[in-house]
């Protein structure tokens, strides 16, 4: 992993929080035209900075984002899809193939084929320790994003999670 992402976005941040950053960043990137500082970020979307720079690092490592310079960002073309003409749509379809290439998906990927029969807790327990922390809520909001755009599964009766296939 690159030092400049992370598999795990930062603590505090819900789903909710992850999507409306990412829609201060379309909106005030003109439609991902102009790149934004993470400040305006914060201003706009009245969030912590350390809110909206833990999860800047996420989503570099999602390609949701793009580093343009120091604190400087622009959404990816995949993250203008998914967020749609409104800017409130999640379409996660649009962002599955993007994903697939996520240092976080590889690192599932590599667990679920390590480890046959993998449950969805272990794979959290492992997430946890391959990023050096406990806070289990971390590790769920990553792979939340991994399960809505459906690139994997969690079967409800024993919790194995199963990689769906291209």
């Amino acid at each position: 992993m690159s030092e400049d992402t992370t598999i795990l976005p930062t603590q505090g941040v819900s789903m909710e929080k992850q999507r409306l950053i990412l829609r201060a960043y379309a909106l005030l990137s003109k439609k991902g035209l102009e790149p934004v500082h993470y400040l305006d970020v914060v201003k706009r979307g009245r969030l912590g900075r350390t809110q909206v720079c833990g999860v800047n690092l996420f989503f570099v490592g999602l390609g949701l984002l793009k580093q343009v310079d120091q604190g400087i960002y622009l959404p990816s073309e995949e993250t203008m899809q998914f967020l749609g003409e409104d800017f409130n749509g999640h379409n996660y379809k649009e962002i599955s193939s993007l994903l697939r290439t996520s240092a976080l998906y590889d690192f599932v990927q590599g667990q679920v084929a390590i480890h046959k029969g993998i449950t969805y807790d272990d794979l959290i327990e492992d997430l946890l320790r391959e990023s050096n922390t406990s806070e289990v809520y971390r590790a769920k909001r990553a792979l939340d994003w991994l399960f809505l755009a459906k690139l994997f599964e969690r079967n409800d009766e024993n919790g194995i999670v199963t990689i769906f296939q291209i």
